[in-house]
């Protein structure tokens, strides 16, 4: 259902730390997100025959997954940095669609206790990296949740 695929792309983010002398744009930035948007740093695998051969290699890329409650869809969306640099466009793609809600809740550490965020505060790259991510898909229903545990954090 694409909560297995979710969860290793999330466990496998990094917190990318600049070189200071470099000005990023924002889109770059941390770990940041909504309720219904969530990005962060990661390495996307790329695997393309060129000629003969078959190239496989790893680019630092913005991941994006973003619920459009119009579409029904929750959308992930991979910019490397590289393009993020070339401001080239990146249209997001379909990651689950006939969905009728899909959310996430960030959780921090407080005082040696998982605590979550608020369900309308935003997960700022300021706050760092959350100790966990918590998604919930709605259809009809039925409800499917997964807590993934950031290794990074």
């Amino acid at each position: 259902m694409g909560l297995e695929k979710f969860s290793a792309q999330v466990r496998q983010s990094v917190d990318f730390e600049p070189p200071t002398f470099v000005e990023l744009p924002p889109q770059v930035k941390g770990f940041n997100g909504n309720k219904y948007r969530f990005s962060f740093s990661g390495f996307e695998r790329y695997d393309e025959k060129i000629g003969e051969e078959r190239i496989k290699w790893q680019e630092l890329s913005r991941i994006t997954f973003e619920f459009d409650p119009a579409a029904k869809t929750l959308y992930r969306k991979s910019e490397s940095y590289k393009d993020i640099f070339k401001s080239k466009e990146i249209e997001p793609v379909v990651f689950i669609s006939g969905i009728d809600e899909a959310s996430f809740t960030y959780y921090a550490f407080e005082e040696g206790k998982l605590k979550p965020k608020g369900d309308d505060e935003e997960w700022k790259d300021e706050d760092g990296v959350p100790a966990a991510i918590e998604i919930n898909i709605k259809f009809k229903e039925e409800v499917k949740s997964a807590t993934i545990f950031i290794p990074v954090a």
